[in-house]
């Protein structure tokens, strides 16, 4: 089930309110986030319509776990540290799995602030958060990436069809 978004969500001060709380919860003005270092004709997410299409994907958790995923906004809760969803953002869709080999998290949100804005958050939030990201563009999707030691996250974020910016983000073995 997709969560829609009020019109009172979208507007120029929502999206002003959304980046202040950004701001607030990384302790003062956010940087510009690095330009894409490599860039691929296509995203690796194109295909991809459900979570579990994303985990697998993006080869989270090894071959059998996308089919572990469960369905829930729970999931949107238990995002590692560092790696949450963008203040005031709405959850769309939220899947996850918690066994040993399979511990993922996969959640599709929309903001209604720029991709460039998101794109900046989460290298600065990674970078604080001691997450090594890396940034690409695959496609239309603006990607931040990284590992740490066995865990890998992925954030990819494009403008959506209804012109909110929409996030996948992803974990594994946080």
């Amino acid at each position: 089930a997709m969560a829609e978004i009020p019109p009172d969500k979208r507007t120029p001060e929502e999206a002003e309110r959304a980046r202040t709380a950004a701001q607030e919860l990384l302790g003062g003005r956010i940087a510009a986030a690095p330009t894409a270092a490599q860039t691929v004709p296509e995203s690796r997410l194109a295909r991809a319509v459900t979570m579990q299409g994303v985990a697998q994907a993006l080869g989270l958790g090894g071959a059998g776990c996308p089919a572990k995923l469960g369905y829930g906004f729970i999931w949107a809760a238990r995002l590692p540290a560092g790696l949450s969803v963008y203040p005031r953002g709405h959850t769309r869709v939220a899947a996850g799995a918690d066994d040993a080999a399979c511990k993922v998290r996969v959640v599709r949100f929309a903001s209604p602030v720029s991709v460039a804005d998101l794109t900046d958050f989460y290298c600065a939030s990674a970078v604080k958060s001691g997450l090594a990201p890396q940034r690409r563009k695959e496609g239309s999707d603006e990607v931040v990436a990284g590992t740490k030691g066995a865990a890998s996250y992925a954030v990819y974020i494009r403008t959506g069809a209804d012109g909110l910016s929409e996030v996948d983000l992803a974990t594994s073995g946080f």
